[in-house]
């Protein structure tokens, strides 16, 4: 167990870029699932989302098991690869099957089932045909695969019609949904289509050597980091869903972070790469010289033009050459003579190539096509080395596709003329010609066996090789219980007549960069601690618990208690927003104190008038009914007297109009009752008021 761990620690490429990258994505997957997943009262579409994050995070975890190691037991990370694309996809696609309400079970889990049933069939063809299948080992990604290449094929094609769900769901959502809706479904499924698409396009051409691994891996980094960016800060601003201020701080802190240390570190590995050939190159010198032996020499190769022989300059050489290793050094021979060339007149130039072409070894036919067919097309007055090194240039970027593609058919494929035919095509000047060539020499009718065919590919196909280039060497297939093959770093070097190859160990490219990625990888976890820690500790103090406590005075109000007051601690903010709170409570408390006053007053002076208007409409009362006793005396005094008619009479109209005065008195008297009884309604009113303001305020 020591051993291991020492292994891991010390002699693995536990911090290679490409780890580096995973364990950066990964976390950043992490982190989006944790913070989707804590959202309180989340909808069953935010639970679909957050699994789909999950599953995609999973990939990486493969790259994680596989990459820092060496060994080719480090296949098997494959299966960890091969699934969760596809999970991950199907769970993502779901979300908007469920977001923001569930459509029809009806459609929805019979359209999971059968999708899901597609995966697990895939994923189990993919376990049978690779548990005995033969392990390659790609140096453009410095990993181990399982040479399947008829399931690979079907698994891209898979893996496009799944990402073709994917967006065709998403899409007819984002029509039948209208508002803010369609807008979060938009910030998911666009970010996410580009993190699918984009890095998928990269990856197919990085595999056949269209681009390189590290250039898919930065897509990769970037297009993921940003892409989850956009999805974390639009859901969050955008969702109905309950999250925290302190979760969205997180979530873009380290969205940040990851980001800007991704895009640093591909400069950094960079660099550092560039400083390992420079040591290399002076390496190579001085072991050609014989002057000094690395630590890290494996071989030394010295190729002797006027002989056409090989020399190994090195004891202790763990690789004898063979026939490769002669074409390679006389490949180079002549490609390097065409290099030298100065600048010549069009006619005086071709010459001068022709010259050249005439001692080609054996195998060279097909370059020499191609050198032939591109000068052919040359009309410029002025022709140099560099014109021909810039073909060379172009044809090999254009060769490394064709040899992956060939090495990845299936075997079928592989011997049948007409599929080679199609492969081996191009209308660009020069690399037609060379393949012209080649298929004249592989696709020859009497050429009917494969191993005779691929022997064909290997010596027309072979690399032409430039001084002080990193060239990845050793036997790329490992079939189970054979021989682990072994890899090497490689340079050309030139000295007089004679060229030099010196190989050193593949691993010392993994160690060399290991301290490197060693300290991105602690800053990366430090990042993690700094912000999922540090951060919670600052803002708990900063923010969190000043924000509760004003959370806490609001609730305290809202029950009536207009005596809490909260403490000002800091001038900021937050401090302002507790000042302000005590004024609010503060001006409340005072304006009820008044209301209660101005309502104890009123309802006082209600009651004093009251009584007085009560006593007064008695008092009127009385005289009334006195009034009326006399007018009766008076009428029977007038009936029993007839005697004094005329002065009767007057007393009669006289007592007439008194009474009709007393009747007007009376009908004011009972205006003033009915008054008094507005304002006993008034006081009531005034009362039932006072009420309202002590509930309001309370």
């Amino acid at each position: 167990m020591q051993k291991f761990i020492e292994y891991l620690y010390y002699g693995s490429d536990l911090f290679k870029l490409f780890l580096f990258g995973f364990v950066n994505r990964d976390s950043f997957y992490r982190i989006h699932c944790v913070l989707f997943f804590s959202i309180q009262e989340k909808a069953s579409g935010t639970i679909y989302l957050s699994v789909g994050l999950l599953f995609l995070g999973v990939l990486h975890v493969g790259y994680m098991a596989g990459f820092p190691f060496y060994s080719s037991w480090s296949v098997f990370h494959r299966w960890i690869i091969i699934p969760s694309p596809f999970l991950g996809t199907l769970f993502l696609a779901m979300f908007f099957f469920q977001y923001p309400q569930p459509v029809s079970k009806k459609i929805m889990m019979p359209a999971f089932s059968i999708a899901l049933s597609g995966v697990v069939i895939i994923c189990i063809w993919y376990f049978y045909e690779s548990f005995s299948a033969k392990r390659v080992f790609y140096f453009s990604g410095h990993y181990w695969d399982f040479q399947v290449n008829f399931f690979y094929k079907v698994y891209a094609i898979a893996i496009i019609f799944y990402t073709f769900l994917f967006v065709a769901i998403g899409t007819w959502r984002m029509i039948t949904l209208k508002g803010k809706d369609r807008i979060i479904t938009g910030i998911v499924l666009i970010p996410m289509a580009l993190i699918i698409l984009i890095p998928g396009v990269f990856n197919a051409m990085s595999r056949d050597g269209a681009v390189s691994r590290e250039l898919y891996q930065t897509v990769l980094d970037i297009s993921l980091v940003t892409g989850l960016f956009i999805v974390l800060v639009g859901y969050i601003n955008y969702t109905s869903e309950k999250t925290s201020i302190l979760s969205r701080i997180t979530g873009i802190t380290l969205a940040t972070f990851f980001l800007i240390l991704q895009i640093v570190s591909i400069f950094i590995f960079n660099q550092y790469e560039e400083s390992y050939d420079l040591i290399k190159k002076t390496e190579v010198r001085l072991s050609a010289a014989g002057l000094e032996t690395s630590k890290d020499l494996e071989y030394v190769f010295q190729y002797d033009s006027a002989t056409d022989s090989i020399t190994s300059l090195f004891p202790g050489n763990s690789q004898q050459p063979d026939e490769s290793t002669l074409r390679e050094f006389r490949f180079f021979k002549i490609a390097h003579s065409l290099f030298e060339l100065p600048s010549l007149p069009n006619g005086e130039f071709k010459q001068s190539v022709e010259d050249i072409l005439k001692n080609s070894p054996s195998g060279f036919d097909a370059y020499k096509a191609g050198v032939k067919d591109y000068l052919s097309s040359k009309n410029e007055a002025q022709l140099s080395g560099k014109d021909i090194e810039s073909f060379f240039d172009s044809l090999q970027n254009t060769l490394v596709v064709l040899r992956n593609k060939h090495f990845h058919l299936p075997p079928k494929e592989k011997n049948d003329p007409v599929s080679l035919d199609k492969l081996f095509q191009s209308k660009v000047p020069g690399i037609d010609g060379y393949l012209r060539e080649l298929k004249k020499f592989a696709l020859n009718p009497d050429v009917t066996d494969s191993m005779k065919r691929d022997k064909i590919f290997d010596t027309f196909l072979t690399q032409i090789r430039k001084p002080d280039e990193r060239t990845y060497k050793g036997e790329r297939v490992y079939e189970l219980n054979g021989l682990v093959p072994k890899h090497y770093i490689s340079y050309f070097y030139v000295s007089g007549e004679k060229i030099y190859e010196v190989g050193f160990r593949y691993e010392s490219l993994r160690e060399y960069l290991h301290p490197t990625g060693k300290i991105l990888y602690v800053s990366v976890l430090c990042i993690l601690f700094l912000v999922l820690f540090g951060f919670r500790f600052f803002f708990q103090g900063a923010l969190l618990n000043p924000l509760e406590k004003v959370v806490v005075g609001l609730r305290e109000a809202n029950s009536g208690n207009l005596e809490y007051r909260l403490e000002v601690k800091v001038e900021d903010e937050i401090g302002f927003i507790a000042r302000s709170f005590n004024k609010m409570a503060q001006s409340i408390q005072n304006t009820r104190k008044r209301l209660y006053s101005s309502a104890e007053t009123l309802d006082t002076s209600v009651t004093d008038f009251s009584e007085f208007t009560s006593l007064t409409s008695a008092k009127m009362e009385s005289q009334a009914a006195s009034l009326e006793e006399v007018n009766a005396v008076i009428e029977s005094l007038s009936n029993a007297s007839e005697k004094n008619v005329d002065s009767i009479r007057i007393q009669n109209e006289n007592l007439i109009e008194l009474n009709q005065k007393s009747q007007v008195l009376l009908d004011v008297i009972a205006k003033i009752s009915e008054h008094s009884k507005g304002l006993d309604t008034n006081a009531r009113e005034s009362k039932l008021e006072m009420e309202v303001v002590n509930r309001i305020t309370s």
